[in-house]
């Protein structure tokens, strides 16, 4: 069931995105959730990292982890967002 959810969820994200590259007033809008999914794949990577490092034995710094994890973080909620408000227009 998890799966099936999963697998319909990126079908429409998809298929929403490929519509939004087609009509030449939302391209800006498919560009940025384009942009804004890339973030947050980085977002989990870095997130999951940090984990590694806090929780588990691996060294490096969590400072820094945990800034790129935010900062990561806040781009995607913020290109998400700006795309949102773009597609309503």
């Amino acid at each position: 069931m998890l799966f099936k959810l999963l697998y319909f969820t990126l079908k429409t994200l998809v298929t929403k995105i490929k519509i939004k590259i087609k009509y030449s007033k939302l391209q800006m809008s498919g560009i940025l959730v384009f942009l804004g999914l890339g973030s947050f794949v980085t977002f989990c990577y870095s997130l999951t990292r940090f984990i590694q490092i806090r929780y588990f034995d691996y060294y490096a710094s969590q400072a820094t982890w945990f800034l790129v994890t935010l900062i990561f973080f806040s781009i995607s909620i913020g290109l998400i967002y700006v795309s949102q408000k773009l597609s309503m227009n």
